[in-house]
């Protein structure tokens, strides 16, 4: 057999130890590599929860101020790490340096977040301040459940033309059917249920529809419990029975029941009731702008509110308890504002202006014609809080 010379194989050996060489060289590159990479991402990531946590606080500076336009300093120093973060507003008009004109009544916020090394991310919201109740056409605690064909949707009071303007409903609740929409009806608005809500939170049967988002709200709205100005419970019932026309002028009154036929006109002011039921075509008519406070529930059954000026804001249901049945109850312009009670619309009657219950039920080929007005009107419990409507990230 023939044999290598001894030189062959010191060659075989060097090159194989070469090759070793050259191969660790280049695992330890391509894991420095990859390390370096891993540190830029993590960096990244901390400077975009950097962002994230300064669009948050920015958001709570602009819920308390809606004219507020940015920290001091302005830098501001994230509480477990040397990240930072700042923030600056864009009013409605304005161009951010994305390009985005501001729509009308909303706010931009651009916060910035830096991570060691100055490696940045920003984060851009668009949002809705000072949204209170008012906002939404029907807003409940609990549940909503719109059916029997009845509509939701926006309608100019004074003029009866149908606006573009969503008339969205939406509930705090964040459980499964939340918000149910069945029989043919129509929400022409976004429907959404509670922060956190579950997917199922709103169920939309065939054959109806919800014309705007379904989701969840990005923050709960207010609703603070009604505060009667002074106890009506002490006062004496009142009666008008059937033919009568009477005038009550402002004050605080012990239950009201209008009878069948009877007709009672309510001067301008402030009103505190026990309760009030209109029975069988009897009517509560105002002058003028009224505010009438209910402590234990409103009951209509065949009858009417007449308000001449249809301006919903002009009259002012507040119900600190009891149940809130309007049944067969014609058109009528109000703001009814009930967080504790149940309430139902039935009977194919219409209500211009907003309802806010507990629970809702809206049946029968009922209506509530949402009046954008209203937003914003002076309203005795439920305060406001900031809605955001987009989220972006660069």
């Amino acid at each position: 057999m023939r044999q290598r010379p001894k030189g062959f194989t010191l060659i075989v050996v060097l090159l194989l130890v070469a090759l070793l060489a050259v191969l660790g060289t280049s695992i330890l590159s391509s894991s420095q590599g990859v390390l370096d990479s891993a540190l830029i991402g993590l960096k990244r990531d901390k400077a975009l929860f950097a962002a994230e946590a300064g669009a948050m606080a920015a958001l709570v500076e602009v819920n308390r101020d809606s004219l507020w336009s940015g920290f001091s300093p302005v830098t501001q120093p994230m509480p477990n790490g040397p990240e930072t973060y700042s923030a600056v507003t864009y009013p409605s008009g304005t161009t951010t340096p994305t390009g985005l004109v501001v729509p009308s009544g909303l706010t931009y916020i651009l916060a910035t977040g830096t991570s060691d090394g100055g490696i940045q991310r920003t984060v851009g919201i668009l949002v809705k301040t000072e949204v209170g109740s008012l906002d939404y056409a029907v807003l409940a605690k609990e549940t909503v459940e719109v059916s029997g064909g009845s509509r939701i949707d926006s309608i100019d009071p004074l003029t009866g033309n149908v606006l573009t303007n969503p008339a969205s409903v939406a509930t705090l609740q964040t459980t499964a059917d939340s918000i149910l929409v069945s029989g043919g009806s129509v929400i022409t608005g976004d429907a959404r249920a509670g922060l956190g809500a579950v997917s199922t939170a709103v169920a939309v049967a065939s054959g109806s529809s919800v014309n705007g988002t379904i989701g969840q709200l990005t923050a709960p709205i207010p609703m603070d419990p009604v505060v009667l100005p002074l106890d009506p419970t002490l006062e004496p019932p009142i009666t008008y029975g059937s033919g009568s026309s009477n005038t009550l002028a402002p004050g605080v009154y012990g239950d009201l029941v209008v009878e069948g036929g009877a007709r009672l006109t309510l001067d301008p002011g402030e009103y505190t009731f026990s309760s009030v039921t209109l029975r069988g075509g009897g009517q509560l008519a105002l002058t003028g702008a009224v505010d009438m406070y209910l402590d234990n529930g409103l009951n209509i059954q065949v009858g009417s509110i007449l308000n001449p000026s249809k301006i919903p804001s002009d009259f002012k249901i507040l119900v600190r308890d009891g149940p809130v049945d309007v049944v067969s109850g014609g058109t009528g312009y109000y703001v009814l504002y009930a967080p504790n009670s149940p309430v139902t619309l039935a009977g194919n009657g219409s209500v211009y202006g907003n309802i806010i219950g507990r629970n809702l039920q809206v049946s029968g080929g009922s209506a509530v014609h949402f009046d954008p007005n209203s937003s914003g009107s002076a309203m005795t419990g439920g305060g406001t809080t900031s809605q955001i409507v987009t989220h972006q990230t660069f």
